[in-house]
């Protein structure tokens, strides 16, 4: 098994979005998006340290009222734009906060999968920390249907196809399997991640999401989605 004090997790969110006004401060169930991802880190207990990064005065200030047990960091205003990447965020808050010193892994959770529950995360680090030679894992999800095999290119005002036009034959049963990110879990060692600059790494092993918990709130149809599913989800938990 592996020490708690390795582990930390970071909660990112950012005050302005383009896709949907206030994102990270809409409600689910009565509670803003902000809240789910710190309430299920807090509750895994190989996590000794949960951080929330923001440069909203308003989510600090909800935060430092909820989780009395979340340390908060204030985000530099020349990185509270959309041109500033969650590398260049992440990196910073490491390096100020010495992270790497002190952990040797990090989960980083977005408001935007609200669905992401502490036993995913338990379940995910599970996977990471007791495998020999992993760097970094994944949340996915099944892509099949849709499938990239479809895909297609613009020339001019006409589709492309991809691949061969004889390969539009195949049926669903017999396509390869696809994943893509769904975004909901990110875990990596601090070492590899300032290294690549990324948690896609050469060694990066992956959790498979189900279909519902998959879903990113990106858009107001998202958020619409992911608030029934939420009222659904929960309700069968509970």
């Amino acid at each position: 098994m592996f020490s708690k004090r390795n582990v930390c997790c970071i909660v990112l969110a950012r005050k302005n979005s383009k896709g949907l006004k206030n994102k990270n401060l809409k409600k689910i169930m009565g509670k803003p998006l902000i809240y789910y991802p710190i309430f299920s880190a807090i509750n895994v207990k190989e996590i000794s340290s949960v951080y929330f990064n923001s440069d909203s005065e308003e989510m600090l200030k909800y935060v430092k009222k909820k989780f009395n047990k979340c340390i908060l960091y204030k985000r530099p205003k020349k990185l509270g734009s959309d041109k500033s990447s969650s590398y260049d965020v992440l990196f910073e808050m490491i390096k100020k906060l010495n992270l790497q010193k002190n952990f040797n892994y990090f989960v980083l959770l977005e408001p935007t999968s609200p669905l992401t529950t502490n036993f995913d995360i338990k379940k995910a680090l599970n996977k990471i920390l007791n495998h020999k030679n992993a760097t970094s894992l994944l949340s996915v999800y099944d892509a099949t249907t849709p499938n990239s095999h479809f895909s297609f290119n613009l020339k001019g005002e006409f589709l492309k196809p991809r691949i061969p036009r004889n390969q539009f034959n195949l049926r669903r049963q017999d396509l390869k399997t696809n994943y893509y990110i769904d975004g909901s879990m990110y875990i990596s060692k601090i070492s590899s991640y300032l290294k690549y600059k990324n948690f896609t790494q050469n060694k990066t092993i992956f959790y498979k999401n189900t279909k519902i918990k998959s879903y990113q709130i990106d858009d107001e149809v998202d958020f619409k989605i992911v608030s029934f599913l939420a009222r659904d989800y929960f309700l069968k938990s509970s």
